[in-house]
């Protein structure tokens, strides 16, 4: 184990992780993969589950990256004989969080830009999520800027006073990603619920204001969904100049 923070990088063996989500799979329902490696990642590792983490889609095939405080020997000990071949050349390695403040990082996040409503409201119950877009929308009318603009703006206050978004720039989105969850058990058999929300990716520059809160919002992710992949803020190299 290890008191720092790695960086987890690890191949996703989505025939194991079907088998999990099979009831969803075999209703054809586009299955989010994000769903899947989570229910991988719990039956695998249990409490050292990364978390947040995100799915890449590459081209060599899908690779899950996730935060977490285990290093390499204790996440394979976890996994044990339960992990594939590909899942055992899991990688983990360390990584700073904590910046000095005005350090410029380029970053990446996937993230599921809604709000919690406090009351019932245009057909959405008392603690429904929304679109905050569509939450504007329903606002400002015609007087509400772009879809990008306001999802710029919801991620600038997720950060609060911790880091400031220099520039900010919506790489992907889909208008509206399926999410399987578990739900309650019904005559013997567990519900699946579908959720449907705004899938949003930002990539760009932010500059460290509070080293203790940017590391907090590193750790943590950011916004909702985090345990599902979305959240994980992928830092990269810091700028000069």
């Amino acid at each position: 184990m290890s008191d720092g923070l790695r960086l987890m990088r690890m191949p996703f063996d989505v025939r194991n992780a079907l088998r999990i989500g099979g009831e969803v799979w075999s209703r054809r329902l586009e299955v989010d993969l994000g769903y899947l490696a989570h229910c991988r990642l719990v039956e695998l590792f249990g409490d050292l589950a990364p978390r947040p983490f995100f799915v890449d889609s590459g081209r060599q095939g899908p690779v899950i990256f996730g935060y977490t405080s285990a290093d390499q020997a204790a996440l394979l000990a976890a996994g044990g004989a339960a992990m594939s071949e590909s899942e055992r050349r899991l990688e983990t390695k360390v990584i700073p969080t904590h910046f000095e403040i005005g350090t410029r990082l380029g970053f990446e996040v996937r993230v599921c830009p809604v709000v919690r409503l406090a009351k019932e409201s245009e057909g959405y119950r008392k603690g429904a999520e929304k679109d905050v877009y569509l939450r504007e929308l329903s606002r400002l009318g015609d007087a509400v800027p772009g879809r990008e603009e306001v999802y710029r703006r919801w991620l600038g206050e997720r950060f609060g006073s911790a880091a400031s978004l220099v520039r900010c720039e919506m790489k992907a989105y889909q208008q509206r990603e399926p999410l399987f969850r578990q739900g309650r058990v019904t005559e013997g058999k567990r519900e699946r619920r579908v959720f449907e929300r705004p899938d949003v990716t930002f990539e760009g520059v932010l500059e460290v204001r509070d080293v203790e809160g940017f590391a907090g919002h590193v750790k943590r992710g950011i916004g909702r969904h985090r345990g599902f992949g979305f959240g994980m803020v992928l830092l990269k190299r810091p700028e000069v100049g």
